[in-house]
Formats: C-alpha cells, structure tokens, sequence
C-alpha cells in the first residue's frame, strides 16, 4: 500500500505540508505537534501551527525543499560525514531538550541543496515529560 503523503498549501506566505487525524491519529498527531513546539531548533521541520479540537488534530509544517536521504543522490565520504554531523548535533540538542526521535532512518533526514538536514518524522517521538514507546524489545527498567 502507498504510503499517503501529507495535503500542502499556503498559510499566510509559508508553503506548508498539512497532517490531520481522528481518534488514534489524532493523538499521535497531538503529541507530534507538542514535540515539535518544544524542539524548536534549525535542524528539524518547523511547526507552523497545531488546531485541536475535540475530533480532529491538523498539524501545519513549513515545507522543506529538498530530498530526503533515501532519495539523495549518492554523497561522497565527505559530504557524508559533513551530513551525519549535522544530524547528530541536532540530536544531542534534541536530547538536551528532553526529546527522542525513535524512529530516524534516512526517510526522516531532509537534505537541501546545501546538504544542511532537516530532521522530521516526530511522529513516534517521545519527551521526558512522557513515557518511551512500547514495543515489546527494549525493557528501560
């Protein structure tokens, strides 16, 4: 099955890619947004706004121009090095902010012509604030 790209338009001048959801979409999509409100940072997709309401949950995120790394033309070494860098500080940011990615793959590392990343894919993140995910491999006790 093809994975369902997110809806985009203009809000206010910011190309932005639009994310909704109900019922258990809309309470990942809820803590996708509080994550990102809270890792404000120039390494990772920017929240542009969150709209709550009691059903549904739509997330506005600055587009990013640029291909992601799955997609990338071959890097050499360099370039390479130079891209996991960047990706690894904005990690140990995101760290010292209280949040986990938990799921980075080359699919959430968005490269622009510059090679600088963008990281995204904050669906299945967690904060400090919150408990880590679930997923019956890893017993954090």
């Amino acid at each position: 099955m093809p994975r369902r790209l997110p809806e985009a338009e203009d809000t206010d001048g910011i190309h932005v890619l639009v994310k909704r959801g109900s019922g258990a979409a809309a309470k990942r999509l809820r803590a996708e947004g509080e994550t990102l409100a809270m890792a404000k940072h120039p390494g990772v997709v920017e929240l542009v706004s969150m709209h709550d309401d009691a059903e549904e949950v739509t997330l506005r995120l600055a587009h990013v121009t640029g291909r992601n790394l799955l997609d990338q033309p071959p890097l050499d070494a360099r370039q390479l090095s130079a891209v996991f860098a960047e990706v690894a500080q904005t990690l140990a940011d995101l760290h010292a902010l209280g949040v986990a990615h938990t799921n980075l793959g080359a699919e959430h590392i968005i490269l622009d012509r510059h090679l600088h990343a963008t990281l995204c894919g904050f669906g299945s993140a967690c904060r400090s604030d919150s408990k880590p995910p679930t997923n019956g491999v890893l017993d954090h006790h």
